[in-house]
């Protein structure tokens, strides 16, 4: 199948704003590729030692921040973006968006898989590593450390990028073991299977994006092959916001902040009383407006760890018994 990638050429400071310029033409996911992502990886030595030679060097210092749509949705939405993006060149948003140049190409999936099996690289984040599906063979067997195998297809989601790394680190220290979770917007999957490797009772993945829960569900076979219990996994297509009987002890939603913030007693109205929620996709900029919409909602004492990678931030927050 055929689909319109289009990309905006951008800072990472404004990364989040051009996704959310894509995510509200109905884009079919988004995928960031900024080389500041890798070069954070690299300084920690996150990611394994078979990163494409030059590849840090192909990539420019812009971030890349892309949409997929079918080829006829997309003519139109190039053009709507355009005006978008000029409208905001004019206007002082007190953050570098860069060239804001928008580029179009046409993919098809195999384009896609050759595409990350160029980028994507197994990650360590915390005692998690991320790894490729086309990798599984070489995985690490350590014991101290839990693979969770991914192919992301066009739902995203790697491990590579800030905000995913942030909820995968605050998910490790939200005491998962034995708890039901929630993974809102779960993309590729990585963050419910994540909490799977973590001991999780029972893990609820839901996306209104079908790409998203057709990935997603690809994942959970692989990481069945790979030896992990999924038994307890179910991935559903559809709006959390509607089922008004989900609930969880922990729920994680690496989304746009304006969504966080738009969403907050709705997302806050399916954890249960002592339940942990994990928010990430926060660009520091917004970080003052999730908090003041959470801690509305959750009391001024709700916030337990504030988490700073790059220009992004995680959060932490703690639900009242």
């Amino acid at each position: 199948m055929k689909y319109l990638e289009i990309t905006i050429i951008t800072t990472t400071a404004a990364s989040e704003l051009a996704a959310e310029l894509l995510t509200a033409e109905g884009s079919s996911g988004i995928s960031i590729v900024d080389k500041n992502d890798l070069l954070a990886l690299s300084k920690e030595k996150a990611a394994w030692d078979y990163i494409e030679d030059g590849l840090l060097e192909k990539m420019g210092e812009h971030a890349r921040v892309s949409g997929y749509f079918d080829l006829e949705a997309g003519a139109e939405a190039i053009l709507r973006l355009e005006k978008r993006a000029a409208r905001l060149n004019g206007h002082e948003l007190g953050i570098d968006l860069g060239p804001m140049e928008i580029v179009k190409r046409e993919i098809d999936d195999n384009d896609w898989i050759d595409l990350w099996k160029k980028h994507f690289v197994p990650v360590n984040i915390g005692g998690i590593t991320i790894v490729p599906e086309w990798l599984a063979g070489g995985a690490a067997t350590d014991g101290a450390q839990k693979n969770v195998f991914l192919n992301p297809g066009m739902a995203f989601g790697t491990g590579e990028h800030e905000t995913t790394r942030g909820c995968i680190e605050l998910l490790q220290r939200a005491g998962i073991a034995g708890k039901t979770v929630i993974d809102l917007g779960c993309g590729s999957g990585i963050l419910g299977l994540t909490a799977a490797a973590l001991g999780a009772a029972r893990v609820t993945m839901i996306d209104i994006d079908a790409l998203a829960v057709k990935a997603a569900r690809h994942n959970v076979l692989i990481n069945a092959e790979n030896g992990l219990d999924v038994s307890f996994i179910t991935v559903t297509e559809g709006d959390l916001f509607q089922k008004a009987d989900m609930r969880a002890d922990v729920i994680a939603a690496n989304l746009a902040s304006g969504l966080l913030i738009s969403a907050a007693k709705d997302i806050t109205a399916h954890l249960n009383p002592g339940g942990a929620l994990i928010l990430s996709g926060i660009i520091e900029e917004r970080l003052e407006g999730v908090l003041k919409a959470y801690r509305d909602v959750l009391g001024a004492d709700a916030v337990k760890e504030t988490l700073h990678l790059g220009d992004w931030v995680a959060l932490l927050l703690l639900k009242g018994e």
